[in-house]
């Protein structure tokens, strides 16, 4: 559901983030009301928004311990987003920075992969996508735009 998720993040109708940005705030109200003319709850309610948190582990697909065996082991499983023609950021794991880049160029998607040496998983596309290969899962590894296209 990362479409809709992704939707209700950015559109700036009621409910929604954008809405609340629209408003002029820059942290997450305790509820969301169309109104926010002094309903007496806190203007900095954060703890149970992650949207950072959303982006890194969706859209890039960097999920860090998957298993709940090692805090080196990394599962690279973006979501590319049909609004987004690009996705770039990174996350610190102990043994260093771990970077995911995807891009689309036509039809395919170009994806680039740097992970610091020791980190161990897998590199996993969603439905409908492939490598260029044919698979749909590969040994994680930096990559450099290696190319993923729809399954057809």
């Amino acid at each position: 559901y990362g479409d809709l998720v992704f939707n209700m993040i950015v559109r700036e109708d009621y409910p929604s983030y954008g809405y609340i940005v629209k408003q002029g705030f820059n942290t997450m109200v305790e509820e969301f009301r169309e109104d926010f003319t002094d309903f007496g709850t806190s203007y900095n309610h954060h703890f149970l928004c992650d949207l950072t948190g959303w982006f890194i582990k969706s859209v890039l697909g960097i999920r860090v311990n998957p298993c709940l065996r090692s805090c080196n082991e990394l599962n690279i499983a973006p979501e590319f987003i049909e609004t987004l023609d690009w996705a770039e950021g990174h996350h610190n794991i102990p043994l260093g920075r771990v970077g995911v880049k995807w891009k689309r160029e036509g039809e395919k998607v170009l994806l680039n992969v740097s992970v610091p040496e020791g980190a161990f998983g897998q590199i996993m596309l969603p439905g409908g996508y492939v490598f260029a290969d044919g698979m749909s899962e590969k040994k994680l590894a930096n990559v450099d735009e290696i190319e993923i296209v729809r399954r057809a």
